[in-house]
């Protein structure tokens, strides 16, 4: 009997001396550095997402919850602790270490086999020894719902749950948050903020065990039944430099993030499993080899299906598998016998467990970035502010009313949705003014079943039921409203209004609201135009109930930069004929948010004048018909431009033949081209030719014109507003008596 009782108490011995190295995956470092590297990759592939832009994760702000003392093997020496605070960082980090605390408590809890070759997907290596003390748990459970467990998936979602929906309405009590198990601690609460604050920093723990718990089944002996007891050269030669130089490597493309997160935990320890070996789990059909711990042989891999190597350090023969196009050294020959002087085993020396760590590392570090994001829900925060309509028009203020929401779309968190849990928040929230580009707080408010619950008044800073009624004066220089009712602020023209709540570790803003007099409305006038290639285009537009500082944005739809103004006019160059769609963008020039929008488009092309048109000339005036008369005889069409001259025939309907050297306005019809004609005769007296005629003869030309010249006169000078200076064919032919001044006013018309 005495025999029998020292026995046992030997092997307790040898279990409480054996057991710590159960836990040991990856060991607690190197789970700490690959939970931080999830979160240094979850922030730059998803930081910048939808999902996260208007409500990004806090990183200043800090959570108290329970925390392990530190390290130990048993419950007996276990230890919690409540640490006062803590970012989201530093418990998600911290949670790679105390998932694997007590050693022999929760490493018996972190294996899954994928196939099940004992029977069960749980530990069962060595069953007999460490059974006597820890029940072996499917880790897959353990990690996702197993009631023992105060840190599973699922309670992750609980304890965030219930951060956000502690309201504030008087309904809460101060309380203690419970402890789990003998790995959680009692959290006294004396406030709402409080409660909110614990129950993030369990949430953000739980993530980081769970996240510990994924990284497991990356490491071989974790998924292929192997207790490794004393030692196993790939867990403990990662360090965290390790993880740190490798989590940035690509991941095995063989390896599927796609489903639940479930099946990414089955996914990753089937890949590990099939690919991989630990030191006990050495298996080859054709050679013989069998496990060292006696258990059922994985049937993969075999080295069949490795490329076979020569080691070289020792010269011995090795084989290697490929991953990602990269031969990575798995096992080598090892014990020679010194009967035969052949190796009858094969090892995986410490020297392979650098490379092998960057192939599996990446692939849990990926892993976990997925958890970090189906952790996180989809959250909303809106604002609807609406003018009350029936409010009396003879006041010299209007009256708005704002309500919000919080809203979770849990149709896009399949985790949550899966799990029955979504999120209706409770709790405070600021709304906030911009004004004169400078952020200021107006009022608490508070949210209750995901809607604006209470206001905080404005005289008594009490909280009192909402809505929130917001007076804004009619004229910018009366003076502000005398506030008499309750849940009401005085807001200006040009204040910008918005929501913003700081909960679940989160910093939620809603969409602003900007007061106007009325909305902004900006048009392009005209909204069509032409003009010929390498003329510059003014572009002109029209605004109503204009910002106080206005920033228009032109987009010439040529596929060149964008241009800002302060003014809303702009000049443009087209190298290219073609059509063109135009825009242009009213923006608020404090708060940069866009206002209205207008469209136009520009036709750039050299106008196609050739063809017959007839011209018509009627003039008033006695020397009218010596005006016709005395023209000369051809006249060219030309448009300046890109291509060649474009000769035209006019035929006059009075039956002279006349035509004309024309510079046409292409922002005009190319078919019908009207003006108005005025010829006045000058008796400058530099300008009288030996006749006593007047030799200076101003012609003004309008609308589609810009100038008229005979093809036989040179030198003549032109301006933009149709203006021809020092006609000097006028001045030979043209006599309009001595000493007299006539003006001769006409129309003309040319058509196609």
């Amino acid at each position: 009997m005495k025999k029998r009782i020292i026995s046992i108490i030997l092997t307790g011995i040898f279990i409480l001396t054996i057991i710590p190295g159960y836990a040991l995956a990856w060991g607690q470092p190197a789970h700490e550095a690959m939970n931080q590297e999830a979160i240094n990759q979850f922030k730059f592939q998803y930081g910048s997402s939808p999902k996260y832009k208007d409500a990004p994760i806090d990183e200043t702000a800090t959570y108290k919850g329970p925390a392990v003392s530190g390290s130990s093997g048993t419950e007996y020496n276990h230890k919690e602790v409540i640490n006062p605070g803590r970012t989201f960082s530093e418990w998600v980090s911290s949670g790679g270490f105390s998932a694997d605390e007590p050693h022999g408590y929760s490493g018996v809890k972190h294996f899954y086999d994928p196939l099940a070759l004992s029977g069960s997907h749980k530990l069962t290596d060595q069953e007999t020894s460490h059974g006597i003390l820890y029940t072996a748990v499917d880790a897959i459970i353990w990690a996702f719902s197993h009631q023992e467990n105060p840190y599973n998936w699922h309670r992750a979602l609980e304890y965030y749950k219930k951060s956000m929906e502690i309201p504030e309405d008087g309904s809460w009590n101060p309380t203690t948050i419970a402890k789990v198990s003998f790995r959680d601690i009692d959290i006294p609460c004396s406030t709402t903020a409080e409660a909110r604050n614990a129950y993030t920093g369990k949430a953000f723990r739980s993530l980081g065990e769970c996240m510990h718990m994924i990284s497991d089944m990356t490491q071989p002996a974790h998924v292929r039944n192997d207790s490794h007891p004393v030692w196993e050269s790939i867990e403990q030669s990662i360090s965290a430099a390790h993880v740190t130089s490798y989590a940035a490597s690509a991941a095995d493309s063989r390896v599927s993030y796609a489903g639940s997160l479930r099946d990414t935990f089955v996914n990753l320890a089937t890949f590990t499993n099939a690919n991989f070996y630990s030191h006990d789990t050495i298996y080859d059909s054709t050679s013989g080899i069998n496990p060292n711990n006696g258990e059922k042989p994985n049937p993969s891999p075999q080295f069949s299906t490795l490329k076979a190597i020569v080691d070289k350090s020792t010269g011995r023969n090795a084989y290697a598998g490929s991953f990602n196009g990269k031969d990575v050294s798995l096992v080598r020959q090892t014990y020679m016998s010194y009967k035969t002087g052949l190796y009858t085993s094969y090892e995986v020396p410490v020297d392979y467990a650098n490379d092998i760590g960057e192939v599996l590392i990446p692939i849990a570090v990926k892993a976990n970035v997925k958890m970090i994001n189906n952790f996180f829900p989809t959250l909303k925060l809106s604002i609807l502010v609406e003018e009350d309509e029936d409010f009396d028009p003879n006041e010299t203020y209007r009256q708005f009313e704002l309500n919000s929401q919080l809203a979770h779309y849990v149709e896009d968190d399949p985790e949550w949705k899966e799990a029955g849990l979504q999120i209706y928040y409770s709790g405070p929230a600021e709304l906030l003014r911009i004004r004169e580009g400078k952020e200021e707080k107006m009022a608490n408010i508070t949210f209750k079943g995901g809607y604006l619950d209470q206001v905080q008044d404005p005289f008594s800073e009490e909280m009192v039921p909402g809505p929130l009624l917001l007076f804004l004066s009619k004229d910018e220089d009366a003076p502000r409203v005398e506030l008499e009712t309750k849940a009401t602020y005085n807001v200006e023209y040009e204040d910008t209004i918005f929501l913003r709540v700081k909960a679940g570790g989160r910093i939620l803003q809603s969409n602003q609201f900007t007061f106007q007099k009325d909305p902004a409305e900006i048009t392009l006038v005209p909204d069509e135009y032409k003009a010929l290639p390498d003329e510059k285009v003014k572009i002109t537009a029209e605004v109503k109930n204009s910002p106080k500082k206005p920033v228009f944005l032109w987009d010439f739809g040529d596929g060149t930069d964008e241009v800002e103004t302060t003014k809303p006019v702009v000049e443009h160059v087209y190298e290219d004929e073609g059509d063109y769609d135009i825009s242009v963008t009213l923006l608020d020039g404090k708060t940069d948010k866009e206002l209205a929008e207008a469209e136009g488009t520009a036709e750039i092309k050299i106008l196609n004048l050739a063809g017959t048109w007839n011209l018509i000339f009627n003039i008033e005036g006695s020397k009218a018909q010596e005006l016709i008369g005395g023209m000369a005889e051809k006249m060219l069409v030309k448009i300046f431009g890109e291509g060649a001259d474009q000769a035209v025939e006019y035929t006059s309907l009075k039956g002279e033949s006349i035509y004309a050297q024309v510079i046409l306005n292409p922002s005009d019809k190319a078919d019908v081209f009207t003006g108005s004609l005025n010829f006045t005769g000058s008796t400058n007296p530099t300008a009288i030719d030996t006749s006593g005629m007047p030799t200076y003869v101003e012609c003004t030309l309008t609308d589609n014109i810009l100038a008229i010249k005979t093809d036989s006169v040179e030198g003549l000078a032109y301006t933009l507003d149709g203006l021809m200076q020092n006609d000097n064919y006028l001045n030979g032919n043209f006599k309009f008596g001595n000493n007299t001044t006539e003006v001769i006013h006409g129309t003309w018309e040319a058509k196609r």
